[in-house]
């Protein structure tokens, strides 16, 4: 009688195993589809590509298996995804704040090397007019190039305003050695007309 009563205490265990997987698992599908639409949210297709990539994996497998009628299997892979978009999202919120903090810090950078270039061109009375047309017309586009990351702040495109930045910033150090480049190169024939004027006297 106990071998019995063990016999069809086991079955109805495997019958109810059975009939809680008969059917999709829905609640922990939408759970994951909630997981994964917050992590979208927070851009991490940009900040936290990888871990959503991960994700979507999951997400897909799940589909898979709901497919092929294996709902057990489509539950713990939705768990999983849950999981992971969960991660993602995490992940996305604190390289945002990253990003954000370094493209805020080489905007600010490149303005004040701007100015920093734009005075050291105005204070550069020695130099030849078509070499200051040249050097100004440069300045003005790189000012102009600022509108995009200046745009994109507000925006909150960091990653782009981090890109074009440190892109201004080279361009804007390349001019900035060519004017001292060529007030050097103005200045010789000066010293050199004061030695003759030296040795006349």
């Amino acid at each position: 009688m106990y071998f019995l009563t063990r016999y069809f205490l086991l079955a109805f265990v495997a019958l109810v195993v059975l009939a809680s997987c008969s059917e999709p698992p829905r609640k922990e599908i939408e759970a994951a589809d909630r997981a994964y639409k917050a992590a979208l949210n927070a851009r991490a297709e940009i900040y936290a590509r990888e871990r959503l990539g991960s994700a979507r994996k999951a997400l897909e497998r799940v589909q898979t298996e709901i497919r092929e009628g294996r709902y057990k299997e489509a539950k713990e892979a939705a768990l999983l995804a849950r999981v992971r978009a969960e991660a993602a999202l995490k992940a996305a919120e604190e390289n945002k704040a990253k990003v954000k903090n370094q493209a805020e810090k080489g905007l600010t950078e490149l303005k004040v090397n701007l100015d920093k270039v734009r005075k050291m061109l105005a204070g550069a009375s020695n130099l030849r007019d078509k070499h200051r047309d040249r050097f100004n017309y440069r300045l003005e586009d790189i000012e102009l190039a600022l509108s995009e990351p200046d745009f994109q702040i507000k925006r909150g495109g960091y990653p782009v305003v981090l890109e074009e930045s440190q892109r201004l910033n080279s361009a804007l150090l390349g001019l900035e050695k060519e004017i001292e480049l060529a007030i050097k190169k103005t200045s010789i024939p000066d010293i050199k007309a004061k030695k003759k004027k030296r040795f006349k006297k």
